[in-house]
């Protein structure tokens, strides 16, 4: 649907500032999504909506605004109060992992996706990994743990713009579920690394082929086949003959080859390297990529013997950030 799907996810107070200077109640609708109901950044953005939008003055602008969060945290009790909608997130379903709860297929479903087959997705790679039928997933996670001290670090190199978030996610995922004290007292961990392809071929790339060899990559890419269109026209430019080579070809068809390229010349480097191919950017392929990092996070953990779910590192964080409030 054309809808404009904006988040304000920190609190940087020129983001906020920026990203609602064209809204109105009117023509918006808000979602609060806090799985204890109480993330310092949604209930202090929350309390800003309140007030700008005067969201609570009546019951036409209330059903502008509704919340997901934990069966009976503070935050449903709140919108209970003020008879608001909740949805719930499942209550042994952390954050990071939530996507294919109600707080990544609420806002979905409300923006037209086909939300049940993201969740087939899902499920698909699910029963394969626990039929015994993904084997490659255990794999990894096994060469991970094995060389986790002469590589501790793992790229995501993503080629498409369109797997910006999905990156950003990948990093929460594997930061801060592996990086933790294991059950020997030992602090244990892999660094997640996320580059967009084929932006970071002029940036990160050499750093790769010729820095320090402590970094495994992953590559994650779409099958150009579905998308030929625009193509890159065949005109001649005086001084530019070098060019010429790509004359006719599709954009996706450059992309492709320039992760291609950039694949031979890491492997040829001896760096470690696997490829994710999407066959065909949809709904399916989507909750079956989710489900796949989730499967192998939670591979990691087991073999890091760590708990995978929890983020006691950042809670030290939270507490102090309190802390700096009660002086």
């Amino acid at each position: 649907k054309k809808l404009d799907l904006i988040f304000l996810e920190h609190t940087d107070p020129l983001h906020i500032t920026q990203s609602l200077e064209h809204i109105s109640i009117q023509n918006a609708l808000f979602i609060v999504i806090s799985k204890s109901g109480t993330t310092i950044e949604s209930i202090s953005l929350l309390k800003y909506m309140l007030d700008r939008y005067e969201i609570l003055q009546n019951a036409q602008n209330k059903a502008h605004l509704f919340v997901i969060t934990d069966n009976r945290s503070p935050l449903e009790s709140w919108a209970k109060q003020h008879n608001l909608h909740c949805f719930h997130i499942p209550p042994n379903v952390g954050g990071r992992f939530s996507i294919l709860s109600a707080v990544g297929i609420v806002p979905l479903a409300i923006l037209g996706f086909d939300v049940e087959a993201l969740l087939r997705g899902g499920r698909n790679m699910a029963d394969d990994f626990f039929e015994r039928r993904a084997e490659h997933i255990l794999h990894k996670a096994l060469v991970y743990a094995t060389y986790r001290e002469q590589i501790p670090m793992n790229v995501l190199f993503s080629y498409s713009s369109f797997f910006e978030h999905f990156n950003a996610w990948y990093v929460q995922l594997w930061g801060e579920s592996l990086g933790k004290i294991n059950v020997h007292h030992q602090k244990i961990g892999l660094t997640p690394i996320a580059l967009i392809g084929s932006i970071d071929q002029h940036s990160f790339l050499q750093l790769i082929v010729q820095g320090k060899a402590d970094k495994s990559v992953t590559f994650l890419s779409v099958n150009p086949a579905h998308n030929l269109i625009p193509c890159i026209p065949s005109l001649e430019l005086t001084f530019l003959e070098s060019t010429d080579f790509v004359n006719g070809k599709s954009f996706a068809t450059l992309l492709n080859n320039q992760r291609i390229a950039t694949m031979q010349t890491i492997a040829n480097e001896g760096i470690l390297t696997d490829c994710i191919e999407v066959m065909r950017l949809c709904e399916e392929s989507i909750g079956m990529l989710i489900m796949y990092f989730e499967l192998l996070t939670s591979c990691m953990g087991i073999l890091f013997e760590i708990n995978t779910y929890d983020q006691p590192g950042v809670e030290y964080g939270k507490q102090r950030l309190k802390a700096l409030f009660d002086v």
